[in-house]
């Protein structure tokens, strides 16, 4: 649950230090390096783990021709046959029986054999690294269709929460970093280039009509690390013959120590960190993002409240509480909180974009064009989306396409990539380019195979173009995304009728009903439910349904259509040679009136239309 990750709409739509030594020699406070030499060294200390469940690792140290990698215990939990390789693009086999987990997280360690010189990670104090603060995280995301190859990526973002009460597996830490698949296990970098955590978990969730991409990064501390390592025999001694990674330009590492014997990792003397006394706003943090992926919004919402409570400045939990206020309604509670956010970070450009577009909902045009401007100023790949969706829900097509061609030339693969391409593939169909917009469709799903509204929308431009298999398909994928989606269930149930698939149609409604009985059109639900029993020829389940679709309806005119279905098929009781053509009649103009439904929903969606 990130607050700096974009936004988007949908289909109906984040003590006592520990002691890093090297060669023996206590690390001192240092001056922040820049992007260019912390990927440098990101890059000499980031390996490559292939195998069944492909991830990233980073070398912690080396003894002899001993060299040890911390990974995430997942990426290598299942025994197989893994590759270890290294930066210089060298392949070792891992000996599976050198796999250790620490017992209780998400982190294991892993050893391979090579004379050649690599450098190793510096070990930095997780504890002190605080919420706002840059951090990096680096890795080899899995191949893709543009891409068949795993590459190195390192990725810029700011900490959004380090908490001292782990979620399971010891994840505590919480970023913003743009990260794909494939990067698990690989290293969390702060400001000096210093290994503060391992990268975990990154997860998109979307809640309800028009909200943030929560983009959740999770990661395990370093200091976890330091703390469970003796559990598994790993003596934490000084020893000599390491070679901390240095940026690049630095003087070269020393020559390798003569082979000795393989023995257990060794590691620098660790001083256990202090666990501060009492909740900290971080904790508070942490909670709700865990809350808000399961999809307790409200109880996110409280945490939320505590860690701001507990530290008043905190501009994600902020711009987090203005996420979830504008999913409830509370619309000024959340131009509120984004002030707030504003206030206590002048250059948030995400803040920026993101009040643009809740103002242009309340009909503050002047706000809103003046807010994605100065996002356009800080942050253009941010401002160009921004202001595109606001000229999007101002009807000006050709003026979204332009500014969301600007973000994407700007930055390609940047953290809201995906959700651009879908933005563009919505606005082209509209504009009655279909194979762009299929094109840009399928571009956000490979960039994120998750995106639900990404997947639905194609599977309903594929259902306008005929191609029923792909159609269903994208539905059915959907439902796998999230199997609580009631929008994926309607649609893919009113093309199964209108197909003739009734017993289908019959088994999605019912599952609308199921999720969410409350909703204001579940009286559509058993109105379509009626007609798939009438088709099949159930008259009994059909009068059924339809009455609970009378007493349900909220409009008088589905109401009425409603209890007209009901009186024609009373009267086909007495005439019963009247049901076949009855029957065709209501297959066509279903057909019909799908094909229309369609057509018009898709020329007059906007954005936040159904906030």
């Amino acid at each position: 649950m990130v607050f700096k990750n974009f936004i988007y709409p949908t289909v109906a739509l984040m003590g006592v230090a520990i002691v890093a030594v090297s060669e023996g020699v206590v690390s001192q406070p240092a001056q922040a390096l820049n992007p260019e030499q912390i990927s440098g060294i990101a890059k000499q200390v980031t390996v490559l783990i292939e195998g069944q469940n492909p991830g990233s690792g980073v070398i912690l140290k080396r003894e002899g021709n001993t060299y040890t990698v911390l990974t995430a215990f997942h990426v290598v939990g299942t025994p197989d046959e893994y590759d270890i390789v290294t930066p210089d693009d060298q392949r070792y086999k891992l000996d599976y029986k050198s796999v250790k987990r620490l017992p209780g997280v998400d982190l294991a360690i892993l050893q391979f054999q090579s004379q050649n010189t690599y450098q190793v990670a510096n070990i930095g104090n997780s504890a002190q690294v605080q919420e706002g603060k840059p951090i990096y995280v680096a890795g080899f995301p899995l191949p893709s269709q543009a891409i068949n190859l795993s590459i190195y990526r390192f990725t810029e973002g700011r900490l959004t929460a380090n908490s001292s009460k782990p979620l399971a597996d010891g994840y505590a830490l919480v970023y913003d970093n743009s990260t794909r698949p494939g990067m698990s296990g690989g290293p969390v970098l702060n400001e000096q280039g210093n290994l503060i955590g391992i990268h975990g978990r990154s997860d998109a969730q979307q809640q309800g009509n028009v909200y943030f991409k929560n983009d959740t990064n999770l990661g395990i501390p370093i200091d976890t690390f330091s703390t469970m390592a003796p559990k598994i025999g790993i003596q934490l001694e000084s020893i000599p013959g390491s070679s901390p990674a240095s940026p690049p330009g630095s003087p070269p590492a020393s020559s390798p120590p003569p082979q000795t014997p393989p023995s257990p990792p060794k590691f620098p003397p660790q001083v256990p960190p202090q666990i501060p006394q009492g909740p900290r706003a971080g904790d508070f943090y942490l909670q709700a993002t865990d809350k808000l992926q399961r999809g307790d919004s409200q109880g996110a919402l409280k945490d939320l409240d505590q860690a701001i409570r507990l530290n008043p400045n905190y501009a994600s939990a902020y711009g987090d509480r203005a996420t979830i206020k504008f999913q409830q309604g509370d619309r000024q509670s959340a131009l509120a909180d984004l002030d707030r956010a504003i206030q206590i970070d002048p250059k948030l450009a995400d803040a920026y974009g993101i009040r643009g577009l809740y103002r242009i909902v309340t009909g503050n045009v002047q706000g809103a064009e003046s807010d994605v401007e100065q996002a356009v100023r800080l942050k253009p790949e941010v401002g160009y989306t921004a202001r595109g969706v606001v000229r999007w829900y101002r009807s000006d097509l050709n003026g979204a396409i332009s500014d969301f061609d600007q973000a994407l030339n700007l930055k390609s693969e940047f953290k809201d990539a995906y959700a651009v391409h879908y933005f563009r593939g919505f606005v082209r169909w509209q504009l009655g380019n279909k194979q762009g917009a299929l094109e840009d469709l399928n571009h956000s799903i490979q960039l994120n195979p998750k995106y639900l509204e990404a997947v639905g929308i194609r599977g309903i431009l594929r259902f306008q173009n005929g191609d029923m298999q792909g159609a269903i398909a994208d539905f059915d994928q959907g439902i796998r995304i999230n199997t609580g989606s009631s929008d994926i269930y309607t649609i893919r149930g009113m093309i199964r009728l209108a197909q003739g698939n009734n017993q289908g149609a019959i088994s999605d409604f019912d599952q609308v009903i199921q999720i969410n009985p409350r909703n204001v059109e579940v009286a559509d639900m058993y109105g379509g439910r009626g007609l798939a029993y009438f088709q099949s020829g159930d008259d009994q389940q059909a009068l059924s349904s339809l009455q609970q679709a009378v007493q349900l309806a909220k409009n008088p005119n589905s109401r009425n259509s409603y209890q007209q279905l009901i009186n024609a098929i009373q009267q086909l009781q007495a005439q019963p040679a009247l049901r076949p053509t009855m029957q065709q009649s209501i297959q066509k103009f279903l057909q019909s009136y799908l094909q229309q439904y369609i057509g018009e929903y898709v020329q007059s969606y906007r954005p936040f239309q159904q906030s």
